[in-house]
C-alpha cells in the first residue's frame, strides 16, 4: 500500500496515477471538444463572428496590443461571456447527469417517487425546448447580454459541466 506522510490508502501508486492521468485526459477531451463547439458556433454565424472580432479589436486596441487577462474580463467582452453562454446552451462536450438518492417520498407533477429511489437530472432538453427558449436551435449569442439577461422572466443557470437549467 502507498503511504505518505504517516497516511495509508487502499490505493496503490500505479492506481492512483491510472485515475490521475485518466482524469487529465477526459479534462483535455471535454476542452477540445467544448473548444471545437464555441469555433463551430461562431463560424458558422457571420454576424456573432464579427461583433465578436469587434469586441475584442477594441479591447487589444486600448492596450496597444498587449493581451492581459484584465483584458478578457466579464466586463471588457460581455458579447463573448454571452457567446460561449450561447454555446454552451446548445452543445455540451459531456453530457452528465448527476444522480441522486432520494430521502424521502417526492411528488412530482402528481407522480410519487418514493424515498431511497435514486433519480437523475435531465440537464439539457430545457435548453432546447421553445416553452422556456426562444427559437431554441438558433445561435443567439444576445440572449445572454446582461441587459437580455436583466429583462427575461425565465433565469437561465449553468451548473456543472456546460449544462443549462431553466428555472421558472
Amino acid at each position: 500500500r502507498w503511504a505518505s506522510s504517516g497516511d495509508t490508502t487502499d490505493l496503490t501508486k500505479e492506481e492512483v496515477t491510472t485515475i490521475c492521468s485518466t482524469m487529465f485526459n477526459a479534462s483535455v477531451d471535454t476542452t477540445s471538444a467544448k473548444t471545437a463547439w464555441h469555433f463551430l458556433h461562431v463560424a458558422l454565424n457571420e454576424e456573432a463572428q464579427e461583433r465578436l472580432y469587434d469586441e475584442i479589436y477594441q479591447n487589444v486596441q486600448k492596450t496597444d496590443g498587449v493581451i492581459t487577462p484584465a483584458l478578457f474580463a466579464a466586463s471588457n467582452t460581455p458579447y463573448l461571456g454571452a457567446v460561449l453562454r450561447e454555446s454552451n446552451r446548445l452543445t455540451c462536450p459531456a453530457n452528465l447527469s448527476p444522480i441522486r438518492k432520494i430521502e424521502r417520498d417526492l411528488e412530482i407533477h402528481g407522480h410519487v417517487v418514493p424515498a431511497g429511489s435514486k433519480v437523475a437530472f435531465d440537464q439539457v432538453s430545457k435548453s432546447l425546448d421553445a416553452e422556456f427558449v426562444d427559437d431554441p436551435f438558433t445561435f443567439r449569442p444576445e440572449r445572454f447580454l446582461p441587459d437580455a439577461v436583466e429583462k427575461r422572466s425565465v433565469t437561465i443557470v449553468l451548473f456543472c459541466v456546460c449544462h443549462v437549467f431553466l428555472l421558472l
